[in-house]
C-alpha cells in the first residue's frame, strides 16, 4: 500500500490534486456506490460531507482520517 501512496504523491507533484483525481475516478466506469458518492460531493463542493464519508469509511477498517490525511499531506511537501 505504501508503494502505491507513493507512486500516487509522484504523480501529483506540480499538478492539480483535484483536477487529477476528479479525471482519474470519472475516467473510470465504476460502479462503487461509495466512489460515486464521494465524485458527487467533490462537484458539488460539499467538502463536509465528503469528508465525513471518507473518515466513516476509513474508521470502518481501522484507520484514523486525520493520521492519514496529515501523512499524505506530508508525502506531498
Amino acid at each position: 500500500m505504501n508503494q502505491n501512496i507513493m507512486q500516487m504523491a509522484q504523480l501529483l507533484k506540480g499538478k492539480n490534486p483535484q483536477q487529477l483525481v476528479m479525471q482519474l475516478l470519472q475516467s473510470q466506469q465504476i460502479n462503487d456506490p461509495v466512489i460515486s458518492q464521494l465524485v458527487q460531493y467533490a462537484q458539488t463542493g460539499d467538502t463536509n460531507s465528503l469528508v465525513n464519508l471518507a473518515s466513516t469509511v476509513m474508521k470502518n477498517n481501522g484507520l484514523d482520517f486525520n493520521n492519514e490525511f496529515q501523512s499524505f499531506m506530508q508525502l506531498l511537501q
